[in-house]
């Protein structure tokens, strides 16, 4: 139904009935808070439909270089609707028509290629804006076809320019300065064709970094968003550390190359591990092995992650606890605390089989042995068993707590889910703190500090703990880093039916 009432509180055109845009806008408001994004090539809405279960905070839907047409492009924007994710258009031109038809489809907001003045600044604007703030014209139709109330009124959409030529970066401070405008992003891309470089997302020269800078600081001095396709989530800390708030960290494209890439190389490593551990012990030279015993719990992904991440050859011993069987005797001879993970050093100290239990002991332990990932030198060392202990005694505790608590136990405990979703929210803001400083929990390297929390940060923890991490694109970023790694990826596919790694 039309309604040209500005008091009309569901507006269709404005982000009154869009709460991700309201909550996007809110969290970039906040100085120093990043968003990561993904950035959508495909007109493909089964794509869009995964993406949209995901936990970033805004997409973009490649209107330019995409493979949209008209059609595509409006149902892709249509499945983003009433989910946490804000969704923008880049539209293919500077141009009003194709503004205005992408914000009547339903886009939060759209991002506008090639501006290279103030006055392509405010052409953009105004086909972004309604009278009398700019031209946009009124097309209540797609609005009527969602049966929503369309309306003038309320927050506007995100009005983005690009800037991706020589040219528009001499002209950022003028283009920075117009009036309404919502931020600048910036294409790496053509930026670099414009200076001369070869095409790359990733340019690291003195040139690219003067351009990208002073792009940087025009919108850091009028307080803009600021917006980067960054193409791949290694570079999403360099881009932070530049002042990039607005960060479309892969593409539906990458994103689906790397995650069949990752899932094959890493069945055919299983597969492999597998055969030959099935072999005769003979076979493999009487080579002494640990004995991993192990439930798939963050506690358990602990441990095979550092064995994958080591490379030190190992059995799997399960242990099932749905069944009771770390309260078996045999096993209580092992670990006292009838808890898993456990390990036994077939060849330990002396060559004599060593048992260690609890999982920063067994970290701590088979990053000795192996000489890697628990740093040498005293200081550096001293940081990574500090936030070892603190996953420990902190985040393990209070993490699982939440999970039982909101998701596992029979009668719901209003208090209790209260106290924990506290200390949760508490702990996550100390790590937000401190990897908006350092790419690892350790410093500048991945470390045991690392392995140890990562597999409570999983989705399926979260999940259960009912906890949305947006405000923490930091900590997105970290975990997007280390879920990438190929170790990490075997580590968590360690399953109980499988009878051992080797």
């Amino acid at each position: 139904m039309y309604s040209g009432n500005p008091s009309t509180s569901d507006s269709a055109n404005s982000s009154e009935n869009r709460p991700a845009l309201r909550r996007l806008r809110a969290i970039l408001a906040n100085e120093g808070s990043v968003q990561l994004g993904v950035w959508l090539l495909q007109g493909n809405s089964l794509i869009a439909e995964g993406i949209a279960s995901c936990t970033v905070s805004w997409v973009a839907l490649d209107g330019q270089h995409g493979l949209f047409d008209q059609s595509s492009l409006a149902s892709c924007i249509n499945i983003f609707r009433n989910t946490h994710i804000a969704c923008l258009v880049r539209v293919s031109s500077n141009d009003a028509h194709a503004i205005g038809w992408a914000l009547d489809a339903g886009a939060d907001g759209v991002i506008v290629p090639m501006v290279e003045s103030a006055g392509d600044a405010r052409k953009a604007l105004e086909a972004a804006r309604f009278p009398p703030l700019g031209s946009r014209s009124v097309g209540p139709f797609a609005a009527a076809a969602r049966g929503a109330r369309f309306s003038t009124a309320g927050d506007p959409p995100l009005c983005l320019v690009m800037i991706e030529s020589a040219k528009g970066v001499k002209a950022a401070r003028e283009i920075a300065s117009v009036e309404g405008l919502d931020g600048i992003f910036v294409g790496p891309g053509d930026l670099a064709v414009s200076l001369g470089l070869a095409p790359t997302l990733d340019a690291d020269d003195a040139q690219s970094k003067r351009a990208t800078g002073a792009i940087a600081a025009a919108a850091q001095e009028r307080g803009l968003i600021l917006g980067v396709f960054s193409g791949h989530g290694s570079d999403a800390t360099r881009w932070t550390r530049e002042g990039f708030t607005l960060i479309a960290s892969t593409t539906d494209i990458a994103s689906l190359r790397s995650g069949i890439a990752s899932e094959l190389e890493a069945t055919v490593s299983r597969s492999t591990r597998n055969n030959s551990s099935r072999k005769p012990e003979t076979d493999k030279g009487n080579k002494k092995m640990i004995d991993l015993y192990y439930y798939m719990t963050p506690n358990g992904h602990e441990a095979s992650i550092m064995l994958e991440e080591t490379g030190l050859p190992y059995n799997l011993k399960p242990v099932d606890l749905l069944a009771g069987e770390q309260f078996q005797h045999g096993y209580l001879a092992i670990n006292p605390n009838n808890k898993i993970p456990a390990i036994v050093d077939q060849e330990g100290p002396q060559g004599n089989p060593h048992t260690v239990f609890e999982s920063s002991a067994i970290l701590i332990y088979l990053a000795e042995k192996a000489g890697k990932l628990l740093p040498a030198e005293p200081a550096a060392r001293s940081r990574a068993l500090q936030w070892l202990i603190f996953q420990a005694s902190n985040v393990g505790p209070n993490f699982a707590q939440l999970v039982h608590f909101q998701a596992l136990a029979e009668k719901k405990v209003p208090e209790a889910i209260q106290r924990f979703g506290a200390e949760v929210t508490r702990l996550y803001g100390v790590l937000e703190r401190r990897l908006a400083e350092h790419p690892f929990l350790a410093g500048d390297e991945y470390s045991v500090a690392d392995i140890a929390m990562f597999p409570w940060m999983t989705d399926m923890v979260r999940e259960l703990q009912a906890f949305d991490w947006a405000p923490y694109p930091h900590v997105q970023r970290w975990h997007a880093t280390i879920a990438a790694r190929d170790a990490v990826r075997r580590g968590l596919a360690v399953t109980i039916g499988q009878p051992g790694k080797s």
